[in-house]
């Protein structure tokens, strides 16, 4: 919370990956929250400033953040699918690099349909190789199960806001 000058407010926290799915900003909502720190999904209020708020995202002790944009909030704050959006191109790390400084998330997949839930994913700029940097997502088995670049399904993910 006091990463790059504080003042995040956690909306996700839970294990990466496809086995560790319990509940999702879109299709299903429910908002479970039975331990803030490591299993909780809060949707964001649609009082945040959808031009001015940051988003961050953290997995496998790397940390990136980037301005909402509307799909982003969309999503957050109500839920919103809008299949594969783009993120701001102003992707940057704050604390930990990511494994591949070249594969920053530039997508963010927002759900569609009952194909819920969210994959922070890129591919490399250079070879073009897939990159997940983490995800909520069980719709189709662990081909998205990455974490900062990684396979891996028991690092802890949290997406912040402020």
């Amino acid at each position: 919370m006091n990463t790059d000058g504080g003042g995040w407010t956690a909306l996700f926290s839970g294990l990466n990956g496809s086995p560790n799915v319990f509940d999702h900003f879109d299709t299903g909502y429910v908002g479970i929250c039975p331990d803030p720190a490591n299993k909780c999904l809060r949707r964001a209020p649609t009082s945040i400033d959808p031009t001015l708020t940051e988003i961050a995202v953290s997995c496998g002790g790397a940390m990136v953040k980037f301005p909402i944009n509307t799909a982003v909030y969309q999503l957050l704050t109500g839920g919103g699918q809008n299949g594969w959006a783009s993120l701001p191109a102003t992707v940057s790390s704050i604390g930990v690099t990511p494994v591949n400084p070249n594969a920053f998330p530039r997508m963010l997949w927002t759900g569609s349909g009952a194909n819920a839930s969210f994959i922070f994913d890129s591919q490399d700029l250079v070879s073009g190789a897939q990159f997940v940097f983490a995800s909520s997502y069980n719709f189709s088995g662990n081909i998205f199960d990455g974490c900062n670049g990684q396979q891996d399904t028991s690092s802890l993910v949290r997406v912040f806001y402020r």
